[in-house]
């Protein structure tokens, strides 16, 4: 998976799972992060926010890895199988997964933390005019948590979407996953998969054309 589909998944999903550890043992918290993007395109870190009573704040240069997790469903075998071909194969799950590595930064300053929580607000709810919260309500923002900063070292999205199946059986499934009102994955099929086995079944065409 390209890096930067990757990156519209996290963005999209908003929400991910943190996990590090510590002498203790392993800590994790789900969480809503902000996709901080370099100028060139690349994700630079994630950012977050959690309570200061949260282990995790312990956990300061600690490995962090965050697992965001897309859409995911359960495909029957008959959408699998073409009995007039002969092909009877079992059902399958579909997901999309992103894996996010890198290393936990705490920050403490208030000010920190109040561009954090602006930053991502911002970006989830625009109509919001963040200038009527009460220097009050920072205040306590800034006593109750505490900020997160994932540096980040590496992203690998993982996709089994079928995309190694013909276009046919990919229409089959795109067809009943439409049917069942699950479109969420029948667009990523049909943008991605779909595409994927076209290109693989014109570059063998093009081979056996070369023979």
């Amino acid at each position: 998976m390209d890096d930067d589909v990757a990156i519209a998944i996290v963005e999209t999903v908003g929400a991910g799972e943190m996990v590090t550890s510590s002498d203790d043992g392993l800590e994790a918290s789900y969480l809503p992060f902000h996709a901080e993007v370099s100028g060139s395109g690349g994700l630079r870190a994630l950012t977050t926010h959690i309570a200061a009573v949260n282990p995790q704040r312990r956990h300061d240069g600690a490995e962090a890895l965050v697992l965001f997790r897309g859409p995911d469903t359960f495909i029957p075998s008959a959408w699998l199988s073409d009995p007039d071909e002969g092909l009877v194969v079992g059902a399958s799950w579909d997901y999309l997964t992103v894996q996010v590595r890198g290393h936990l930064v705490i920050h403490e300053d208030e000010a920190w933390i109040r561009a954090q929580l602006r930053r991502h607000g911002e970006s989830v709810e625009p109509d919001f005019d963040f200038d009527e919260l009460s220097e009050d309500y920072w205040s306590k923002m800034g006593r109750a948590l505490v900020g997160v900063e994932i540096v980040v070292d590496s992203l690998v999205g993982k996709a089994k979407m079928h995309q190694n199946k013909t276009p046919e059986a990919i229409h089959r499934i795109i067809a009943g996953l439409r049917a069942h009102g699950r479109d969420d994955v029948a667009d990523w099929m049909a943008t991605h998969s779909l595409a994927h086995a076209e290109a693989r079944r014109d570059l063998i065409e093009s081979l056996r054309q070369g023979d």
